[in-house]
């Protein structure tokens, strides 16, 4: 252990501290536009409310980068029940160091 190597070694954990940080930041920051934020997902339906088949992780996702440009990848939105029919839904967004977000989604027929 050498005393450049030890520098090398405390820059390093610097460096990585400090991405942290940005990145917690970042989260922190898209969680206040996700809870203030209401995305519309057109789906095809049958009338009466009820739609064909269920809408996707990945609908709301395409949905979400169409409205805002928050590019979220559809395996981090949570959805609790499967949505069958028209109307307003909260699915939770996991966006990474245990910070998570609601997202207020409004279900239209098309």
């Amino acid at each position: 252990a050498t005393a450049d190597a030890i520098n090398t070694v405390k820059m390093n954990d610097k460096a990585t501290q400090e991405r942290i940080a940005r990145e917690k930041a970042e989260a922190l920051a898209t969680s206040k536009k996700l809870r203030e934020m209401t995305v519309v997902v057109k789906a095809k339906g049958g009338g009466a409310g009820r739609l064909f088949g269920s809408v996707t992780n990945q609908e709301i996702a395409d949905a979400l980068k169409a409205k805002s440009g928050i590019t979220l990848d559809k395996r981090k939105i949570v959805i609790s029940d499967t949505i069958k029919n028209v109307g307003t839904y909260t699915v939770t967004c996991k966006l990474g160091y245990e910070i998570t977000a609601p997202l207020t989604v409004k279900i239209e027929e098309a």
